[in-house]
């Protein structure tokens, strides 16, 4: 966060007490005339967070045009200039949808005006003083909905060409197109993509978000796997203490984990590991569907991190809401996304339990994919927990408690 009173006019870093994730697909600009240009994807990513409590901001490197898509999210496509990666839409004649035609030309036309969607993330985020983080979808799953398979012309160039870098059948539906981490080359090619994200942009921070999808290894080998996984965090940790040394400052990793501490070992995330060897900084507690994790079980997290600099960051709820009763509906006036006092009341919880921060995801695209109206109310409120204890909540009772 930029201190205003430095003088120095050195950057530090933001407490974290309110973190918003972007998946990027503000990118598309659906409510404007493509090419967007920097001015457009300030508008849509930036203007929202101003006058919030909103002092981070992750912006995912993977291409997400959502409902320009069937697919929602275009796994291991990327919207920036890469030599690692494949460039969304470079060659295309055509595309299936006009979102994924705005996404291809709204990036095609920063990049060749001199910047990327990046650079304008990082360059106005940080005006408006707020620290962003380049993150990644770690396993990604939606192509398995592509139809046409490992033939499909929206799934990956590098996935079509090396099939057998792929976790397979055995991993079940939503991850048979994911990669297997188990393989030396897959490992190889995802470091060299952070090595060169972090190289390239002035960031603060990394963020690996293992919840979209945490199958990371075939069935059973997770916890053989854990090591390798491990070596690839202190690798990516080394990268940014370097970077930092250049630059001036500290950057930091973060990692979005599954809330279920066991689950996250079986699946080879060693997050007892990463917090005691002092590889990551923060750690995002999360649900891996959707936002019906009304109190995620942190006390575990917490206890891990006691003594250490690590913060531990609950999510709040998302913009995909749990199926509730007709009466909520009928009788209480529910919309089909969470209001403002739900978000108070969640928030509040895990601030009671002893959270550092609160994460919003899911969110930035409610006011495109459900309601214009939509009103951020709660991302003026949530990072404060002395300030919610005032404003009225309503408390929701799910599946997982």
């Amino acid at each position: 966060m930029i201190d205003e009173q430095s003088p120095d006019g050195r950057r530090y870093p933001a407490p974290r007490r309110l973190i918003m994730g972007y998946c990027g697909a503000s990118l598309q600009g659906a409510d404007m005339e493509a090419p967007i240009g920097v001015e457009g994807l300030v508008r849509n990513a930036i203007d929202p967070l101003r006058g919030t409590m909103v002092d981070t901001l992750y912006w995912q490197m993977n291409t997400d045009p959502y409902f320009g898509s069937s697919t929602s999210h275009l796994t291991d496509w990327f919207s920036h200039p890469t030599r690692v990666g494949p460039v969304w839409g470079q060659g295309r004649q055509s595309f299936k949808t006009a979102g994924e035609w705005r996404i291809y030309e709204n990036a095609r036309e920063l990049i060749d005006s001199g910047t990327d969607p990046p650079k304008v993330i990082i360059e106005h985020g940080h005006a408006a003083g707020m620290d962003v983080f380049l993150g990644f979808r770690f396993n990604d799953g939606h192509d398995h909905r592509l139809p046409g398979g490992l033939d499909d012309p929206n799934m990956s160039p590098i996935k079509k060409a090396h099939p057998d870098w792929l976790l397979g059948p055995s991993a079940g539906d939503y991850s048979q197109f994911a990669y297997n981490f188990a393989v030396p080359e897959v490992r190889r090619y995802r470091m060299a993509m952070l090595a060169e994200t972090i190289a390239n942009y002035d960031l603060d921070g990394v963020d690996l978000d293992f919840c979209r999808w945490p199958i990371l290894f075939r069935p059973g080998e997770g916890e053989d796997g854990a090591r390798q996984l491990t070596e690839m965090l202190r690798e990516t940790k080394a990268l940014l203490e370097r970077k930092g040394r250049e630059a001036g400052r500290r950057l930091f990793l973060s990692v979005r984990v599954p809330y279920d501490l066991d689950e996250t070992r079986r699946e080879g995330m060693d997050v007892r590991t990463w917090i005691g060897e002092h590889i990551v900084d923060i750690v995002v507690v999360a649900g891996t569907g959707g936002g019906w994790n009304y109190r995620l079980p942190i006390e575990e997290y917490r206890e891990l991190a006691a003594g250490t600099e690590c913060k531990i960051v609950a999510q709040n709820l998302d913009g995909f809401k749990e199926r509730r009763p007709r009466s909520a509906h009928v009788l209480f006036g529910e919309g089909d996304y969470y209001s403002t006092e739900m978000h108070r009341a969640v928030a509040a919880r895990h601030w009671r339990a002893g959270a550092d921060g609160i994460y919003i995801w899911n969110q930035d695209w409610i006011k495109f994919a459900k309601d214009d109206r939509f009103d951020p109310q709660s991302w003026k409120e949530i990072g404060n927990p002395d300030g919610l204890a005032g404003l009225d909540k309503h408390y929701l009772v799910g599946p997982s408690g």
